[in-house]
């Protein structure tokens, strides 16, 4: 993450301000600790054993999430971190759940993965890690080709066919795990499914905007 900072901030070109801008900092510190406490529920949960302090945090971050929601509505008329105006477009608002929707998907299957592979298949943390890897290394290779791709043919026709990609690597990936979860055999199945990601969310960007 900091690298990246530091290369798009050498990289990016600079565009004059029209005026002084102001950094929602209330939003992000709601949206920053929701994310926080739910994760870390959902991290945690099963070392304490879902007991009243996991829920606690949930609630917690649903609390947040609700409050920002209303603070970002207040916003609105200054500088808004979420500007409600964007999702009177209808494609962007349909872009950005599927994304949203394809993202918690990954997410589940990331950590269902680590899990079993960990809990179930006895590898350590890292050995797990390095075994999903190849899903984040696809995705950035193709990610200059698909988009490159969607400028051509169109976003509308690479979604599809990343989604179906990314279905083949999924259910690839939960047919080893009922079989023989022996860690060479999962290398494939997480590449395809980081072609598919690939092919996924560059274009949902362009289509959205």
């Amino acid at each position: 993450g900091i690298a990246a900072f530091v290369v798009a901030c050498l990289v990016i070109p600079g565009k004059p301000s029209a005026g002084k801008r102001q950094l929602d900092l209330v939003g992000a510190a709601l949206v920053s600790a929701g994310l926080v406490c739910f994760t870390l529920a959902v991290n945690q949960g099963r070392s304490y054993h879902w007991d009243g302090r996991v829920w606690a945090l949930m609630f917690g971050a649903a609390a947040l999430g609700a409050v920002f929601v209303a603070q970002q509505r207040r916003m609105q008329q200054r500088e808004p971190l979420v500007p409600f105006v964007l999702f009177h477009d209808r494609s962007y608002s349909l872009m950005n759940v599927s994304a949203a929707m394809i993202t918690f998907t990954f997410a589940g299957l990331v950590l269902i993965l680590s899990v079993f592979l960990q809990t179930v298949a006895g590898f350590s943390a890292v050995k797990a890690g390095l075994l999903i890897m190849p899903a984040s290394l696809f995705s950035m290779i193709f990610d200059p080709v698909a988009g490159r791709l969607s400028d051509k043919i169109g976003g509308r026709v690479l979604l599809l066919g990343g989604l179906a990609v990314t279905v083949v690597g999924i259910v690839w990936t939960a047919f080893i795990m009922q079989t023989n979860p022996d860690w060479p055999l999962f290398i494939a199945p997480m590449c395809v499914i980081g072609l598919g990601n690939a092919f996924l969310f560059t274009p949902l960007g362009a289509v959205a905007l």
